[in-house]
């Protein structure tokens, strides 16, 4: 390896937490320590665009957060973007800038975070979803109970 991609597997360490994990074999990883090897490597290899499909399973709220702050940091400093498969809506509403739902195989909606309501996640996951905002209109919360009356 150069000396060059020693510096760019360092900062992928450094920016998903993982300094403490450089000495340990993937093998003798958790789960969730592997999925944030597997981002960290995608960190190191500098490239502009993402696919990514469910990259915070495994992970708990935490490791999740320093994934998505990782990453975004990583795609705003490139200029790059990320597609990617998320089943959790409060990990698309926190960090999506754009939400395409499916519902078997077709588009149902394509939105802002912002225009994305209970309705429309209902209708996506064929249940009752309640989707709760805070006074700034931030997502802060969703139920699958239906609103009681």
């Amino acid at each position: 390896a150069t000396a060059r991609d020693a510096a760019a597997v360092d900062a992928a360490l450094e920016a998903f937490d993982l300094t403490s994990f450089a000495a340990r074999r993937v093998d003798r990883l958790s789960g969730g320590e592997r999925r944030l090897v597997h981002l960290a490597r995608t960190h190191a290899q500098a490239t502009p665009l993402l696919l990514l499909d469910e990259p915070l399973a495994h992970l708990d709220l935490a490791h999740a957060r320093t994934a998505l702050d990782a990453i975004d940091a990583t795609l705003e400093a490139r200029g790059g973007a990320a597609i990617t498969v998320l089943h959790e809506p409060a990990h698309a509403l926190a960090w999506a800038s754009r939400i395409v739902l499916l519902r078997d195989g077709a588009v149902l909606a394509d939105v802002a975070p912002s225009a994305l309501d209970g309705e429309l996640l209902s209708a996506c996951y064929a249940t009752p979803v309640q989707l709760v905002r805070d006074a700034q209109g931030r997502a802060i919360g969703i139920s699958r109970d239906a609103p009681r009356g």
